[in-house]
């Protein structure tokens, strides 16, 4: 049976920076979702796993980001926002496939 498991969490950036951690343990990352308040707000993002290293990372991102990825996860995760032109709240979302 496969599960798909969708996290949500609505954090404000403060100084240009957010770190939230999502509970995940054996699941594949399917989709990443960031959306700031506004449509043009500039940042980057990272996320790491469990040991600190870092799985997945863009750079200049502009608005709403929306990417579908199929990234193994063994551990929780952090999503670091950081360069961000504004401090405003971030949706972040993030969609897990567990078997």
């Amino acid at each position: 049976m496969i599960l798909i498991d969708s996290q949500e969490k609505t954090i404000p950036s403060v100084l240009g920076e957010l770190t939230n951690s999502f509970i995940v343990n054996n699941a594949f990352l399917k989709q990443i979702i960031i959306k700031p308040d506004t449509t043009t707000t500039t940042y980057d993002f990272e996320i790491v796993d469990v040991n600190g290293r870092s799985v997945y990372e863009e750079t200049n991102c502009v608005g709403e980001f929306n990417q579908l990825v199929d990234l193994p996860i063994y551990g929780n995760v952090t999503v670091n926002i950081t360069n961000s032109s504004v401090d405003e709240d971030y949706l972040l979302l993030l969609t897990f496939r567990r078997s």
